[in-house]
């Protein structure tokens, strides 16, 4: 079901060169414009304070929400990683689909673009609810984008997701409240 699902969506390229050259886009590079606005979005809690109020106090809401985002996103890339080392499952263009670009080394499970951007949409709906939606759409997308592209399988990408969404839970739902104790400044 997994590999006819891959070709379906898969056999979409190579047909029509402004579909390909998107496909190629959201898949590589995408990532840095969701990188960037999740760094502005952080930035911008510093920025929006009030005079009245203590000026420390945005400050250290900007600290806690860049460490917490940072936490999840390092430990989702961590689990990915050893379970790329541990399944290591070749990448769908080595088993003979045609991708549009050549990626990363031979292991495909799961997807660390999915994990990662996963860790990224999860803690960035608990600090920024609205903008988070965005952070939803574009996880799909990136996910999307590299199964199109013959890159990764669906199931790759589905994993990425669930693992990227249980660290951050484990990070920023389990942990931050235990570590918010003890230390202020890590808990917003």
């Amino acid at each position: 079901m997994e590999s006819v699902l891959l070709f379906h969506l898969n056999n979409l390229t190579g047909k029509w060169l402004l579909f390909d050259a998107l496909v190629i886009v959201a898949a590589r590079y995408f990532q840095y414009i969701v990188i960037a606005y999740a760094l502005i979005l952080t930035y911008r809690t510093w920025i929006r304070r009030d005079p009245e109020l203590n000026p420390h106090l945005y400050l250290d809401k900007m600290i806690s929400q860049a460490i917490w985002i940072g936490a999840s996103v390092f430990l989702a890339y961590l689990i990915s990683g050893v379970m790329k080392i541990t399944f290591a499952i070749p990448r769908p263009f080595l088993a003979g689909i045609d991708s549009l670009f050549i990626y990363g080394g031979y292991n495909s499970f799961p997807s660390g673009h999915a994990t990662i951007f996963a860790a990224l949409t999860f803690s960035m709906f608990l600090f920024h609810r609205v903008r988070g939606w965005w952070f939803f759409v574009s996880a799909l997308i990136i996910g999307g984008a590299r199964v199109v592209a013959g890159v990764h399988y669906p199931i790759d990408v589905a994993v990425g997701y669930l693992v990227g969404t249980f660290s951050a839970w484990l990070v920023c739902i389990y942990i931050r409240p235990k570590v918010g104790k003890y230390f202020n400044i890590f808990n917003d």
